[in-house]
């Protein structure tokens, strides 16, 4: 009960960080560029990757120190390949909307995959 309660809460503040950021970067334009230089690294190079964390690593023996250095790794390989799929497989034009929303999705389908595998597992 306790890991489900963890995932859930971690689930949950990664996925409403993900929001407030995407929200500040799409729809505010006129945020200063160190705002968005720092919202932008935040979504892209830790969101993803800490999300995903979930998924592979189930147990609860992760501190959260490590479960952030690895979900960074995971960002920076997860967006990277994203991004690059897509613009070559389905010819995405690279813009900050177009980035930004593939990382939203891949974040979001962690978040699903996640909280899908606890309820299921218990």
């Amino acid at each position: 009960m306790k890991t489900l309660h963890n995932v859930k809460r971690g689930v949950a503040i990664g996925t409403g960080t993900l929001c407030i950021c995407v929200m500040a970067l799409a729809f505010m334009p006129a945020i200063p560029s160190l705002y968005k230089i720092i919202l932008g690294a935040i979504v892209t190079a830790m969101l993803p990757g800490y999300l995903w964390t979930f998924v592979f690593f189930r147990d609860n023996s992760m501190s959260s120190l490590e479960r952030i250095a690895i979900g960074v790794a995971l960002s920076i390989t997860v967006t990277t390949v994203t991004v690059y799929a897509s613009n070559v497989f389905l010819h995405i034009r690279l813009t900050n909307l177009a980035v930004l929303s593939e990382v939203c999705v891949v974040s979001l389908i962690g978040a699903g995959i996640a909280l899908a595998q606890f309820k299921t597992t218990g």
